[in-house]
């Protein structure tokens, strides 16, 4: 998925796009790595998950520095990597029914690529408490703490769904 996306943004970086609008095309906006890859890391040697921090540290920094204004558009769960893709966009907004959460701490990962982007966001205790408990919160209390830009309306966002979309100058 990494690399998918890398490739979507340097693709719309040489459209005349004004705005990116990122949305997925199942129920949840992205849930992060499934169980198997997961399994597949626990393996792996330190050299082959150091190239993995580094592939996703690059996806994040793309993110974070785009030179258009990228939202999200979370219609449903937002959790760990997902959850720090959400966090790097200009613009988070969400449907009330949509989870939040850097859930990957209760398995023993720690999200530190997105930890210091959070906590320019919204300050060291609230990223702390949100980082280390691994717990989910919904968009009203996201708006409040910081991450979510705005909520919409029941139902969907409407948004190009499972695509990275630009909107045309």
């Amino acid at each position: 998925m990494i690399a998918e996306l890398l490739s979507a943004f340097d693709e719309i970086e040489k459209k005349k796009m004004r705005v990116v609008i990122m949305a997925a095309a199942g129920s949840a906006f992205c849930a992060g790595m499934d169980l198997e890859m997961l399994s597949a890391i626990a393996q792996q040697s330190p050299q082959e998950n150091q190239d993995d921090s580094r592939r996703m540290a690059r996806l994040f920094r793309r993110i974070w520095s785009f030179p258009r204004p990228i939202i999200a558009a979370v219609n449903g769960h937002a959790l760990a990597g997902g959850c720090g893709i959400a966090t790097l966009c200009d613009f988070t907004l969400a449907v009330p029914e949509a989870q939040f959460g850097y859930t990957e701490v209760r398995i023993g990962f720690l999200p530190a690529i997105v930890s210091v982007f959070l906590t320019r966001q919204i300050g060291d205790k609230r990223a702390r408490d949100l980082l280390l408990t691994g717990r989910k919160i919904d968009a009203k209390e996201a708006r409040q703490l910081g991450p979510g830009n705005g909520n919409c309306g029941t139902g969907s966002i409407d948004a190009p769904r499972g695509r990275i979309g630009g909107v045309p100058d």
